[in-house]
């Protein structure tokens, strides 16, 4: 029993939501210089007998070197490779830490040799793979439990909503709800749900589209997408997917593209809806 419990978890999903590039800098900054501030303080590993009168500066050095790799390994290569992290479970996430760890400790161990003088005995890369292993798994480990912390969150957000679209049991809504849109003039615009399409955002504008008699209509209004996204907020099926377009997710009629970039596509309406990479991976794949 615990053993499936531990491969259950261990098999579990994980959306891979590392393109948000403020948390990624944000954290591999803050690994680099928590590295460095440790190292300086405490000079563990015989770090005191590093040769040269700027022994913390070249200790500090060892933090931008943290800094840069996780930057590659969690930043640029799911950039150039999204594919790779599309199915991403526990279990990889585990593997890819340890690669990560064992990266660092490369890049370390070669800063070692060009800063440390003759006197300093040298680890062994192995030895130094050990070395960042003692450093940095409480970092790591901070960072593995706060990233399947927000995918399981949303997670359970796509799940949730999915149920609701999936078995039509949100009791609140139904295609007759009148969604009433205010302009920031007097001019507004009442259109039942279930014939509500999307809205674009044109800077202080947004054009609405919606059905009506079988035909695709649009209204042009005053008022910013934020503004008209907290209108809607009631409706759940109803999704901001992207930073220029609010949908009903109800009225999609097909998906398109792939993890570098869906798109939604809606009955009779001309155009695709772009998908922004934050929005959940799970939600697009359940519509697909």
């Amino acid at each position: 029993m615990k053993q499936n419990y531990f491969t259950n978890y261990l098999c579990r999903k994980l959306i891979y939501d590392r393109d948000q590039i403020r948390r990624v800098v944000r954290a591999a900054f803050g690994f680099g210089l928590f590295i460095s501030l440790f190292l300086v303080l405490y000079k563990p590993f015989q770090l005191y007998e590093l040769s040269g009168h700027f022994n913390n500066l070249k200790i500090i050095g060892y933090g931008p070197i943290t800094t840069i790799v996780i930057l590659i390994n969690y930043y640029l290569i799911p950039k150039l490779t999204p594919k790779l992290f599309i199915d991403w479970k526990i279990y990889k996430e585990i593997i890819y830490s340890v690669y990560n760890i064992a990266l660092i400790a490369v890049g370390n161990w070669t800063y070692t040799f060009i800063i440390a003088g003759e006197t300093y005995d040298k680890p062994t890369l192995a030895e130094f793979i050990l070395i960042t292993l003692a450093v940095g798994i409480f970092p790591m480990t901070v960072f593995g439990l706060l990233h399947e912390r927000k995918a399981l969150r949303d997670n359970l957000d796509s799940v949730q909503l999915l149920t609701r679209l999936n078995n039509h049991e949100d009791a609140d809504v139904s295609d007759s709800n009148i969604i009433e849109l205010n302009s920031d003039t007097r001019k507004s615009i009442a259109i039942p749900f279930g014939d509500f399409i999307c809205i674009e955002s044109l800077g202080n504008y947004c054009t609405v589209y919606y059905r009506k008699e079988n035909e695709i209509k649009k209204e042009v209004i005053r008022k910013s997408l934020k503004s008209i996204e907290n209108q809607v907020e009631a409706f759940e099926q109803i999704k901001r997917c992207h930073k220029s377009y609010i949908v009903n997710l109800k009225n999609v009629e097909a998906v398109s593209g792939n993890a570098k970039g869906y798109k939604l596509k809606f009955t009779n309406l001309n155009f695709s809806i772009p998908v922004s990479r934050n929005f959940p991976i799970s939600m697009i794949e359940s519509i697909m």
